[in-house]
């Protein structure tokens, strides 16, 4: 969870384990007035530390398709277009990192 100044949620990830070797990154969310200072990206590369630190080799997520913020987000952290899915009127994006590849993330 990261707090504003006043002590306001400005922001939170979540990980969970999905199965055994890998955990799901949930509940990435940026308030809107807070957006654009990388405060995602810190997030992102937290909850990946986490995944690593505790051994997962690989991280999954998932978003809508008119997310493009989030979309961008995914890809400069290395994850990968899995699939698509068709709900209701809109698409859902389903990405992976594999952890076990050695691949660095850029800072």
């Amino acid at each position: 969870v990261v707090e504003s100044a006043k002590g306001e949620v400005i922001a939170m990830v979540g990980v969970q384990q999905h199965e055994e070797g890998a955990a799901e990154i949930r509940r990435l969310r940026v308030r809107e007035d807070s957006r654009g200072q990388k405060i995602g990206t810190t997030l992102m590369q937290t909850a990946v530390k986490f995944c690593t630190e505790h051994g997962y080799l690989k991280v999954t997520l998932d978003t809508y398709m008119d997310r493009e913020s989030a979309i961008q987000l995914f890809e400069k952290n290395h994850f990968k277009l899995q699939r698509s899915r068709a709900l209701g009127d809109k698409s859902l994006l389903y990405f992976y990192f594999d952890l076990y590849s050695g691949e660095k993330k850029k800072e």
